[in-house]
């Protein structure tokens, strides 16, 4: 339906009509994740050097966006969440979206009892 923030379950509308009349062949998206320079990562706290890849996912004809209620978080994870992401925000990594796409995020604890934020993606 195009509204940001809606989630697909909870669409009234009907999305299931493809609008470009092509259901038999497959849409790809294609980007670039860019690196990030050893110099910068050394800046960047507790964020490792990467290396710039190449990535392509192919689209299931006909799917429609998919859009995920976000998991449970205690007090203290939502707290750690809206942290990550400002500083995520301040360094230019990530930017505000209003995708039809969205997917949940958890936390998991890491040896030093910091936590990781992981996304999953399973549903897209």
């Amino acid at each position: 339906c195009g509204q940001a923030g809606h989630l697909q379950k909870d669409c009234k509308k009907d999305t299931t009509a493809s609008t470009s009349g092509q259901a038999d062949k497959k849409t790809g998206v294609s980007g670039r994740v860019f690196a990030i320079t050893e110099g910068h990562a050394t800046k960047t706290s507790g964020i490792p050097p990467v290396h710039e890849v190449e990535f392509n996912i192919e689209l299931i004809p006909g799917s429609e966006p998919t859009s995920k209620a976000p998991y449970r978080m205690d007090p203290i994870e939502l707290k750690e969440l809206k942290d990550q992401l400002q500083e995520l925000l301040e360094r230019g990594f990530i930017r505000p979206s209003v995708s039809l796409w969205g997917a949940p995020v958890l936390f998991v604890k890491k040896k030093d009892g910091s936590m990781r934020l992981c996304i999953d993606y399973r549903e897209l």
